[in-house]
This record gives structure tokens, sequence and C-alpha cells, in this order.
């Protein structure tokens, strides 16, 4: 391969690589959207409660 086509293996990589990130870091952000009131402490305890009472 000659050092252009490796440059542009890279440079595509790269742009590649910041969609993705920009992709789930508007999805992660569509979901806590969605999440507001929830508690994961509270489920987490409600979720013990649940197993550990006989």
């Amino acid at each position: 391969m000659s050092n252009a086509t490796d440059l542009f293996d890279v440079l595509g990589n790269r742009y590649r690589d910041a969609n993705r990130i920009s992709d789930a870091i508007r999805k992660q952000d569509d979901l806590r959207a969605k999440s507001l009131g929830w508690s994961g402490e509270r489920e987490v305890e409600r979720w013990r409660n649940e197993r550990y009472s006989y």
C-alpha cells in the first residue's frame, strides 16, 4: 500500500469512530431524557427486598 492509501484509511477510521461516538452520545441523551424520575438506587433496593423477603 502507498502512504496516501494508508493516510486515507486512518482518516476514514477516525471519521467513522467520531460518528459512532456522536451517535452513542445522542442515544444516551435520548435515554436519559426518557428516564426522568427513575432512580437506580430505588430499583436495586426494591429488587433486593423482593428477593430476600420470604
